[in-house]
Parts: structure tokens; sequence; C-alpha cells
């Protein structure tokens, strides 16, 4: 195997090297939006016996369709305006209310896809701080605002910060889930690209041969996302002069992109 132990410079990357930071975006879970509207806000109150949690309706799930309506016609800037006010009424619940979570998720999202990189990181660093308060360390809710945050650095660049981030939420994903659960997979496959584009092939090759295994799976069923996955494998066995392998593994995923 090529040895890149020694190596302290980035590696020279071609074409497939930029898909495979592409794949990155496309694989990074974005917000689940589908559900967040069914949660109720909580508020604690003192009671009879202590404290307890009531049921009190606001305007959160409005300014939140409202956002996402906008959103999906492209008017961002109303969309920033709505998930703003929808944050307000958030701050209004109990600390561990997951609309909170959500509105501070939503607008780091935003913000990244508007390239404002100050406020999504600032907005995903509180993200996080609120899941761990509200879910504890292991939580998967944990795991997907690390990963939010760990994609805007890889858009960035800042591959050094990413990494620790994508194994702390590979861990998590593999302590509540079985290896062949898509989030783990996701993670997996993240971890092994950031890995890659950062020269360190023996890391991103295990991984990315522990994804390729998994045969049947849902990832092996998106046939265009595993085609991907070979691409970029083939791409390492080709730096790390095993061209022959390479050919074969690009081959193998051609032929997935012309059936996908």
């Amino acid at each position: 195997m090529f040895d890149t132990s020694s190596s302290t410079s980035m590696p020279a990357y071609s074409s497939a090297s930029q898909a495979a930071k592409e794949d990155f975006g496309r694989l990074v879970r974005r917000i689940q939006q589908s559900n967040s509207g069914q949660f109720a806000p909580i508020k604690e109150v003192e009671g009879e016996s202590g404290k307890v949690f009531v049921v009190h309706n606001r305007d959160w799930s409005q300014y939140r369709q409202l956002a996402m309506q906008a959103q999906d016609t492209g008017n961002l800037a109303q969309a920033e305006f709505m998930w703003l006010a929808s944050l307000s009424e958030a701050k209004g619940f109990h600390p561990h209310d997951p609309r909170l979570m959500v509105s501070v998720e939503s607008l780091a999202s935003l913000y990244a896809l508007l390239g404002r990189f100050d406020q999504a990181e600032s907005f995903g660093k509180h993200s996080v701080e609120i899941a761990m308060q509200a879910f504890g360390n292991d939580h998967p809710n944990l795991a997907r605002c690390l990963n939010n945050l760990a994609g805007l650095y890889y858009q960035q660049g800042r591959y050094a910060e990413a990494e620790p981030i994508c194994r702390r939420l590979l861990a998590i994903y593999e302590k509540n889930y079985p290896q062949e659960h898509p989030d783990v997979i996701m993670a997996t496959t993240n971890l092994a690209m950031l890995y890659h584009v950062q020269g360190k092939y023996k890391l991103a090759e295990r991984l990315y041969i522990r994804v390729i295994s998994m045969e049947g799976t849902e990832l092996s069923q998106d046939q265009s996302q595993f085609a991907a996955i070979l691409s970029n494998y083939a791409e390492l066995l080709q730096a790390t002069g095993r061209s022959s392998l390479a050919k074969e593994v690009r081959a193998r995923g051609s032929s997935l992109f012309q059936t996908a």
C-alpha cells in the first residue's frame, strides 16, 4: 500500500477530486424539515407538585412554513426574515424545545447557501450547543448538527477543523445504529472523502472499502451516489500507483452511472 504518513504537502487534484468535494456537499445530511412542525412548544411552570411542562401554542410553525415556501421559490431574503422570526418565537420556549434547534440549524444552512460563512458558522456552533444541552452527547440530533458544521468547514477548505467533527459524528451514529444504517454509511463516506482530499490515503481507503463492501444497503441501491463513491476510490487507487485496479473500479462506477 502506498505510504503517505510522511507526506506534509497536499497532493495535486484532478477534476475527479473536485467531484469528491462536491459529493461531500451532496452527502451532508441537510436539515430534515418534514417532521419539525409537529413539535409542540414546551413551557416549564410551577405546579402543585413542583415544576411541570405544559404546551402553549405559538406562531413558530407558521413562520417555519413561510420560510420554507420562500426558500423553495428562491426568495432567500424573505426566508431569512421568516427564520429569524421563528427564532424569535423559539427563544420564548423552554431551552430544550427542539424547535429552537430547528430554527438555528435552518439559519446556519441558509447563511451557508448565501455564502455568509461567518454567520453560518456562528449559528452552526450554536445549534451544536443546543443539541448537546437538549439531547446529550450521543444523540443523532447532535450528530446531524455536527455534520452540517463539518460540511460548512469542508466547503471552505477547512479540512483540519472538519476532520475531528466528522470522526465524532460517525462515532455517535455507530453507537446508535447498525453499520448498514444510511446515516452510518453517509458519515463514513464523508469522513473517507475528507481524508482523501487531505492526502490521508490509508485512512480514506479503509473507509471507502468499508462502504463499498455494503452490498444490498440503501447506499448501493442509490446507483448514482454509489457510482460517485467508486469514482472517488478509483482516483485514490490511481494516486497511489495502482492503475490497473483503478481502471476496474472506475469501469464499475461508469456502468452504474449509465444505468442510474
